[in-house]
């Protein structure tokens, strides 16, 4: 799914948290984040961009979800992960376990979405 530009709706701006600024790639207009599959992540809307560093939020601007893929886990590709996080599959998937306490014999159920997102402000 794509979308083309509309209008930003600050009062319904939600949250989008990062730990780190993986590939350096929240710097750039466009950039993606990997995720476990969730009705939160919406086609159009606006998020304030978040890393989460020492205890401390700091905001990198407003961006827009322009493209949502859905992916399984185990569909993923060292092309796709390396563009997201600077990671293997394997390393990635690893990450994914870890943060969302997967164990190895549920990692081909787990639904993923490869958002796109857009800056609108910085």
């Amino acid at each position: 799914m794509t979308l083309a530009n509309k209008p930003i709706r600050f009062e319904f701006v939600k949250k989008m948290k990062f730990t780190r600024n993986w590939n350096q790639k929240l710097f750039n207009t466009y950039f993606t984040t990997i995720r476990l599959k969730n009705d939160k992540y919406i086609l159009g809307a606006d998020y304030s961009i978040i890393i989460n560093e020492e205890d401390k939020e700091h905001f990198f601007g407003i961006a827009r979800i322009v493209s949502i893929k859905e992916i399984m886990l185990n569909e993923l590709t060292n092309y796709q992960t390396y563009l997201d996080s600077a990671l293997s599959k394997s390393d990635f998937i690893k990450l994914i376990q870890n943060i969302y306490n997967i164990a190895d014999s549920n990692l081909s159920t787990i639904k993923l979405q490869l958002l796109i997102f857009q800056y609108q402000t910085k």
